[in-house]
Parts: structure tokens; C-alpha cells; sequence
């Protein structure tokens, strides 16, 4: 890959590292302050937005990114579509609300609903199209200091508020006022100014070749929160707060780590294939990164899952533990499922992708809804877990078959963290229940240490190179932006 672009992987880490653990840990102190039953409202909320922003996009952000020849005015047109569809979907979730709280039984979450229907014009419209503008252009640091800002804004306004009394509305304005900062900062810091314009040729192409990305977006937003939605139709909001709170942390490895990477990959492929060049290496590179940074950070949860609960947020949470202990091994499997998928986009099989993302969708509402009544939060957990896996396996083969990388090359890529995994996982969970009458930081630092030190133990006598080679590239890529700065 170019230089910017690798120079733009730690801008792109810090940016989701950062903005995940400022909101993080916003979000323990708002669990200390708040009941489960405030999560699960917004939870439910939230997933109707950010599902009817991504139909508002269209598929256009994947195609923005992606074509290198776009000029002034067929940005403009993009950037009028953005506008026009954020701003459409928005009156549409606001009509929706009264219906959501009937569908749901919770006659409150028609108000919240009502207020974050102005999130879809920030996710579907504005704010998507200069985060677009700013991947096209590789401008990660820029990216960096807006999501900041949008993380420490809702952290910020969200717990002023509940240590007030809001209640569900410090988390409701949290996340209005942390989007319309993130807005203003995207604009200020975006490289050039885009005006409003129209091309109906242009417009034309965008929509005909995002059929593919938004296809693959919806269908896959679909498939991971059809078990929120289920949760909170089936199970009410008390238990949806737990499981959504188990969700959130499972999805720190992939956010921080993965997505990090995706961010810089994506575009990084595309301009590679524009440029005829040979991306596997480049993808089985980025794959045994991932997989050595992310999954031991999965594993860890779900083999700590207790005293992370009951530590970290309190016995108020105790709920979540079973749902944590299984969606921290679906935590360790979703980055290399991420990274495949990333890697079958830039390279232009999006539609294969959407046509995948459609049929796990299809398989996952009768499977969940089937474990939501029968058993539990966690018997739900277990379902997506098994999806993942088979989507991963899914993913593989079609790096196989439509991109040429044969599973003898990708199980390579894997086969240090596959193999240590299992250890660290009984090494986690052995030292914590053998820790159980600990309190405070000992209870959970001892099993968290233990598996790592299992993970390590393993990783070097498979491959002594690989923790070396990962510092390595750390190290390579940081010092890249570090010796940059002053010039930037």
C-alpha cells in the first residue's frame, strides 16, 4: 500500500481505540448511574436509526470511497443525495415511533425514538458523507480528532446528565448532541469543501454500483441486531440492557483493532487493484495481524466474564455473564470474519457479500427467535456465535474461490492464534474460578494475566517470529507517522 495509507493505520487505531474506551468508559460510570432498563431502550432505538441511516446511504459511501474519478461536480452530487436521504429517513423514523413503541409494548420508546430520529440525518446524510470523503482521502488523523470529539461530547453530556437524574434522556442526549458535534468537526476539518450539486448521470452510477454495498450493509446490520430486536420484542428491555451491554464489549476487539485496519485497507485496496497490483499479500498480512491482536482480547472476556461483570459494573449486572461468556469467543471471531469481508469489497465482490449477508439474515430470525422463547439471553448468544462461525467459513471460501487465496493460505495466516486460543480460554476461566473468593482489581487482573500469559505461551512455540514481526510492524507504522507529524 501507498505510504499515506499505512501511515494512516495508527491515526485510524488511536481514532477507534480512543472514541471506543472515552465511550466506554462513559458508559461504566452511566451503568453505575442508570438501570439495565435505560440501555435497553436506546438499544432499540439506536438500532432503528442507525438501520434506516444505512438504507438512506444507499450503498453510496462504499462507491465514493472506491471510485477514483470522481470530479467536483459528481461529489457534489453525491453530497446532495447524502443530504436529501438523511434528511428523508429522519421524517420517516420520526412517523415510526408511535408503531415501535406498540410493536415493542414500551410506551417510552415512542419519545425516544421521536428524538433520535434526528441521528438519521447525521447517520445516513451529512456526517456519513464527509467520513467517506475524509477515508477517500486518507485523512485518518483528521478522522482521529472528530470521532474524539463525538466520543468525549457523549460521554461527556451523557454522564452530566444522569448524575442529575435524566435517566434514559442523559443517554438519549448524549448521543444527539455527540452526533451534531461530530458534524460540525467532520465539516471543519474535511480537506476541501464539497458543494451541493446535481448529475443525474453521476447519481445514476452511484446508485447502480452501491446495489451491492448497501445490499451487503443492510442485510448484514440485519443479521447483527435481529437478536437485539428479538431480545427486546421477546425478553423486555431489563434483559435486552444486559445483553446489549455484553454485545457493546464483545465488539471492542473488532471496533479497535479490525476496524482500525479495515479503514486503511479498503481504500489501500482499491487503489492497489486500480493499479492492477496483487493484493493477497497485502490481505494476509493485514489477516494475521488481526487475528494475533484481536482474538486473545475475546477470549479473555468470556473466559473473565464474571469478574469483568461484577468488577467492573457491579452486581447490578450480574445478568450478563452468560451472554458475555459466549459472545466473548463470537468477539475473537468476528475480526477475521470482518477482514476477509473488507478484503472481498476492495477487490469488487460486494454484491457476493450482500447476497451472503442476506442468507445468514434469513437463517438467523427463526434460530434466534426460536432460542429468545425457548431459553434465554444467553441460548441467544450461542446462536450468533454459531453465525459467525459460518460466515466466516463462508468468507474463506469465497477468498478462494472469487479472489484466488487458497485455505492452505489463510489457515496459515490463522493457525498461531487457532492453536492458542483453547489454552488461553481454560487458563482464563480456571484461574477465575479458582480467584472467585477475590475482590476488586485482584479478582479480575489475576485470570485476565493468566490468559494472556497462556495466549503468549503458545503463539511463540508455534510461531516464535509472529509476536515479533506484530511489534515490528507497530512500531514501523507508528514511527511512519510519528517522524510525519511535523510535516502534516
Amino acid at each position: 500500500m501507498e505510504e499515506k495509507a499505512i501511515r494512516g493505520i495508527p491515526w485510524t487505531f488511536l481514532t477507534l481505540a480512543g472514541s471506543r474506551l472515552v465511550q466506554i468508559g462513559g458508559t461504566v460510570v452511566l451503568a453505575r448511574l442508570l438501570v439495565p432498563e435505560d440501555f435497553g431502550l436506546v438499544a432499540l432505538a439506536l438500532t432503528i436509526s442507525i438501520f434506516l441511516g444505512l438504507v438512506a446511504n444507499l450503498g453510496l459511501g462504499g462507491v465514493f470511497v472506491v471510485d477514483q474519478d470522481l470530479d467536483a461536480r459528481a461529489k457534489g452530487t453525491y453530497l446532495t443525495m447524502f443530504l436529501a436521504l438523511g434528511a428523508g429517513f429522519a421524517l420517516v423514523m420520526a412517523a415510526l415511533a408511535p408503531l415501535a413503541a406498540r410493536f415493542f409494548d414500551e410506551p417510552q420508546l415512542d419519545e425516544v425514538v421521536l428524538a433520535l430520529s434526528v441521528m438519521v440525518f447525521f447517520s445516513g446524510g451529512l456526517n456519513w458523507f464527509y467520513e467517506a470523503l475524509l477515508q477517500r482521502e486518507l485523512e485518518f488523523r483528521s478522522r482521529f480528532v472528530a470521532q474524539m470529539v463525538q466520543a468525549v461530547t457523549y460521554s461527556g453530556i451523557g454522564v452530566l446528565l444522569a448524575a442529575l437524574g435524566a435517566g434514559v434522556w442523559s443517554l438519549v442526549a448524549g448521543q444527539i448532541v455527540g452526533a451534531a458535534a461530530y458534524a460540525v468537526a467532520l465539516v471543519s476539518l474535511a480537506p476541501y469543501r464539497v458543494w451541493p450539486a446535481f448529475d443525474p448521470a453521476a447519481a445514476a452510477r452511484g446508485v447502480r454500483e452501491g446495489r451491492g454495498f448497501l445490499v451487503q450493509t443492510v442485510t448484514g446490520f440485519a443479521a447483527q441486531n435481529v437478536d437485539i430486536v428479538i431480545v427486546g420484542r421477546v425478553l423486555g428491555v431489563a434483559r435486552l440492557g444486559y445483553y446489549s451491554m455484553a454485545v457493546r464489549l464483545g465488539e471492542l476487539p473488532n471496533w479497535v483493532i479490525a476496524e482500525s485496519l479495515a479503514k486503511v485497507t479498503f481504500p489501500g485496496f482499491a487503489r492497489m487493484r486500480h493499479r492492477r497490483e496483487d493484493v493477497t499479500p497485502a490481505f494476509l498480512s493485514a489477516l494475521n495481524l488481526v487475528a494475533f491482536a484481536t482474538c486473545p482480547l475475546g477470549i479473555v472476556l468470556s473466559g473473565a466474564a464474571e469478574p469483568i461483570t461484577l468488577v467492573v459494573f457491579g452486581e447490578r449486572w450480574a445478568g450478563m455473564i452468560g451472554p458475555l461468556g459466549v459472545l466473548g469467543i463470537w468477539a475473537a471471531v468476528k475480526p477475521v470474519r470482518a477482514t476477509t469481508a473488507w478484503f472481498l469489497n476492495s477487490v469488487g465482490h460486494q454484491a457476493v457479500l450482500g447476497r451472503l449477508s442476506l442468507a445468514m439474515l434469513i437463517l438467523l430470525v427463526p434460530t434466534v427467535s426460536a432460542a429468545a422463547r425457548l431459553g434465554g439471553i444467553t441460548d441467544v448468544a450461542w446462536v450468533v456465535l454459531a453465525e459467525s462461525v459460518v460466515a466466516t467459513a463462508a468468507l474463506a471460501w469465497f477468498a478462494r474461490a472469487r479472489a484466488g487465496v487458497s485455505f492452505g493460505r489463510q489457515w496459515k495466516a490463522v493457525a498461531p492464534v487457532a492453536l492458542a486460543c483453547p489454552l488461553a480460554w481454560v487458563a482464563c476461566r480456571a484461574v477465575a474460578e479458582a480467584t472467585g473468593g477475590a475482590v476488586g482489581v485482584v479478582a479480575l487482573a489475576l485470570p485476565l494475566a493468566a490468559g494472556l500469559a497462556a495466549y503468549l505461551a503458545v503463539v511463540v512455540l508455534v510461531d516464535p517470529k509472529l509476536p515479533r514481526h506484530a511489534l515490528g510492524q507497530a512500531r514501523r507504522m507508528f514511527g511512519r507517522t510519528a517522524a510525519a507529524a511535523p510535516a502534516s
